[in-house]
Parts: structure tokens; sequence; C-alpha cells
């Protein structure tokens, strides 16, 4: 149950991120677009949220999945196993250490572009040791900008980590890419 739960959410959170892109309304939910004033101490917010990953209990087990000394959520697997075909391009926003385009690549294959963006530096670092294959960059993934374009952009269990001022620059980011 929960694992359809899960699939679910990320199937919604796809549809409607394809459908802002695709449709390019970005009138899509006013209340999700609404420009609002960054704080600021954003920045240094944002730097102790990384902190706090790196010395996380989350982070110790997203290396323990990259190593395979953990399962990866199932219902993640199947999701990719819909969405990713051979040669798709792969844009995974939020990558965290990694393992959601490592699994992105071994469906899209060799010759397919998969890149991520992770905010967190140690995460990044993991991802870039583990998954030397797949473009990691370093980043606040609301303004990314890898001056490309992808068949298919992931964001699972990243949009939480959006403040609502933020939003409308990671609305911007979807379209760009």
């Amino acid at each position: 149950v929960v694992a359809a739960v899960v699939v679910a959410v990320a199937v919604v959170i796809v549809l409607v991120a394809a459908a802002v892109v695709v449709l390019g309304r970005w009138r899509f939910c006013s209340l999700l677009l609404r420009e609002r004033p960054q704080p600021p101490d954003y920045e240094a917010a944002l730097l102790k949220e990384a902190a706090a990953y790196e010395n996380s209990p989350k982070f110790r087990h997203k290396i323990a999945e990259l190593r395979g000394e953990r399962r990866i959520e199932p219902a993640i697997e199947r999701l990719l196993d819909h969405l990713v075909q051979k040669g798709t391009s792969v844009l995974d926003l939020g990558a965290g250490a990694g393992n959601v385009a490592r699994m992105a690549k071994a469906r899209a294959g060799m010759d397919a572009r998969v890149s991520g963006v992770e905010l967190v530096p140690g995460w990044v670092c993991a991802a870039t040791s583990f998954v030397p294959d797949v473009d990691f960059h370093q980043g606040d993934l609301t303004a990314a900008r890898l001056n490309a374009t992808f068949d298919l952009i992931l964001m699972l269990d990243s949009m939480e980590h959006v403040p609502p001022f933020r939003r409308p620059q990671l609305w911007r980011t979807l379209r760009r890419h």
C-alpha cells in the first residue's frame, strides 16, 4: 500500500511538471507561481540544510544504497521502468547521492545523456565517485542552467525542499530544460 502511494505521488509530480513544461502555461497554479520576496538569509539557510544532510542517517542510507548494501525502494524502480526508455535523456533535479540517476542511466543506455543537480556537496562527491557515467552538478536545483534540454526531468523527494518563494524559479528551470 505504501509503495502504491509513493508511486502515485511520484507519477502526479512528474505529470504536473510535464504539463507545465509541455503546455508552457505559467498560470498552471497561481499559488505556486506567484513571485514572492526571497528572505535575506536564504543562501545561509541552504548551506545549513546541506550541512545537516551530510550528517544525517538519510545520507548514510543513500550511500549504502549506492554500494548495494541497502535496497532502493522498488516503487522507484517500477516508476523508472515506465518512464525511461533506451535513448531517453534524463535530468535528475535533487539527485542526492545519484541512485535514481544511476538507475535511469542503466535503463537509458550508455549513449543517452543523464545529468543530476544536487545542493549537498557530499552527495555530489559520492554520486560522482559511484556513478561516473552521469554528469553531476552541485547547486540549487531552482537555478540550474545546464545549456541542454532533456526528454525527462525527475524530481523525486525534492519538491518539499523548494520554498514557496523559489517555485517560480523552479518552473522556469523546468521549462528551460
